[in-house]
């Protein structure tokens, strides 16, 4: 109880500030290790309630229609939402996304299954947004740049059934995260290379959002 009042102490409340609250709070706090189980399902209804695109909810919603393969994946996005390498982190959830458009996402699946993962789908779209906007100002070389571009073009071609974002994918993936390694960008040639490519998706995120500006 010592460490309580001295926490409290440092941010200016003590017992007389207490007890003048519009519900006084009069009595010292007491330990019961048997409620942490029921209170913590308790946060976790209250987030359910206050958030419709809760991560954790969904992979709860989802979890008996993704097989081994997906829950291993989504577990790794789970336990690593503080690491500092987003990229790897935006990988990860590109990863699992890919297993559920492959394996989870057609016409031949239950429409309660289809609507569980297609829910999961969307949030873990919505995460690669968050992910991506988290370093979007911040200077992380061109390497981690190419790399970006593949992430974000992978999951274009998830979301989006179009065939030219497969061929941009597929030509940034074998030109430009090649040339990225083996360190010949500067030559000119390769730089018109990959500009020609970068127009090729500036003109497709044009043509998609005048689709669904149209709409």
């Amino acid at each position: 109880m010592g460490q309580y009042w001295e926490v409290l102490g440092k941010n200016g409340i003590d017992r007389n500030r207490l007890a003048t609250y519009e519900r006084k709070i009069t009595e010292e706090p007491y330990y019961l290790p048997n409620t942490i189980h029921d209170f913590e399902e308790y946060l976790k209804l209250l987030k359910q309630l206050h958030s419709s695109n809760d991560l954790q909810m969904l992979v709860d919603e989802a979890r008996g229609h993704i097989g081994g393969d997906g829950n291993q994946a989504i577990n790794d996005v789970l336990s690593n939402f503080s690491d500092h390498d987003t990229l790897r982190q935006m990988e990860r959830v590109t990863r699992i996304r890919e297993i559920l458009s492959r394996d989870h996402l057609n016409e031949h699946q239950s429409n309660h299954k289809v609507k569980d993962v297609l829910f999961l789908d969307l949030c873990l779209e919505g995460y690669i947004k968050t992910l991506s906007d988290r370093i979007m100002h911040i200077d992380i070389g061109f390497e981690a740049y190419v790399r970006e571009v593949g992430i974000l073009l992978a999951n274009l071609a998830l979301s989006y059934r179009w065939q030219e974002i497969k061929a941009c994918l597929a030509d940034w993936r074998d030109l430009a995260s090649g040339l990225c390694h083996s360190g010949n960008i500067n030559n000119e040639d390769n730089a018109r290379k990959v500009k020609a490519i970068m127009d090729r998706i500036r003109c497709l995120m044009g043509e998609v959002n005048d689709t669904y500006t149209e709409q």
